[in-house]
């Protein structure tokens, strides 16, 4: 199980998503989560050697959005509808950025930007969502971080939720393949999805389910994998981890 990291080469790059975007892409007329795929014009491949510029950041950001919003929850149904949620005291944000700290992600880039976040309430979930695209030194965006959150009120999402995680090593995005380790001391259940081979370029995602609130914070770079300044394995994984911990602080009461 993930602890914090163990040293590896530096896998990650481009992220899956929705249609190519964030992980997992459901649908809200979908109880069930789907896993995550390649982002729209990004790069899926070994070594693809090319940089986002602003307009292109702005693109991504969009499409970042796109996904968010048409995404559905992380977890489905599940046994208990008529027995009393367990949040956990997780509640609903209206602006969940305020409650979103991505400042982990500083130690690796130049400055975070502004967020953005959206924002739904339903009798029988609650969703938010929060994301920010990193910046090097020029201004442009290097990277896109992303947080989503889900409440549930009616429906206990535990076993979609291990389901959707556990089996994503059955699955590839055209020629990366994925491993998923269990992550210890977050929630009931959390997972970390990251690229199988060293050599390919991926996107990471730290998942969390503690009663019935969902979780995931997920982290693209924008730039090619043999980019010198791409943070390593080690370092994705550890600012995810600070990250998460002090967002999940933070979303209760």
């Amino acid at each position: 199980m993930w602890q914090g990291g163990e040293q590896q080469p530096n896998p990650y790059q481009q992220q899956p998503g929705y249609q190519q975007g964030y992980i997992p892409a459901q649908h809200y007329a979908t109880p069930h989560p789907t896993p995550p795929q390649q982002a729209p014009g990004a790069p899926g491949r070994k070594n693809l050697g090319w940089l986002w510029g602003g307009l292109a950041g702005a693109v991504a950001a969009s499409v970042v959005w796109a996904g968010l919003v048409f995404a559905g929850p992380l977890g489905g149904e599940g046994k208990d509808a008529s027995a009393e949620p367990d949040l956990r005291g997780y509640t609903y944000q209206k602006d969940p950025c305020a409650k979103t700290d991505f400042s982990a992600f500083r130690s690796e880039y130049n400055d975070l930007g502004d967020s953005q976040d959206q924002s739904s309430t339903h009798r029988a979930v609650d969703a938010m969502w929060c994301w920010n695209s990193p910046q090097g030194s020029e201004g442009t965006a290097e990277a896109s971080v992303a947080m989503e959150m889900w409440l549930y009120k009616k429906t206990d999402p535990a076993e979609n939720f291990r389901g959707t995680y556990e089996s994503y090593e059955q699955r590839s995005d055209g020629d990366v393949s994925y491993r998923v380790e269990q992550v210890d001391g977050l929630g009931d259940d959390a997972y970390l999805v990251k690229p199988k081979d060293s050599g390919d370029s991926g996107a990471v995602y730290l998942a969390v389910r503690q009663g019935w609130m969902t979780y995931q914070m997920s982290w693209t770079p924008l730039t090619s994998g043999e980019a010198s300044d791409t943070p390593d394995a080690t370092t994705v994984e550890r600012m995810l981890r600070e990250a998460t911990e002090t967002t999940l602080k933070n979303m209760k009461g």
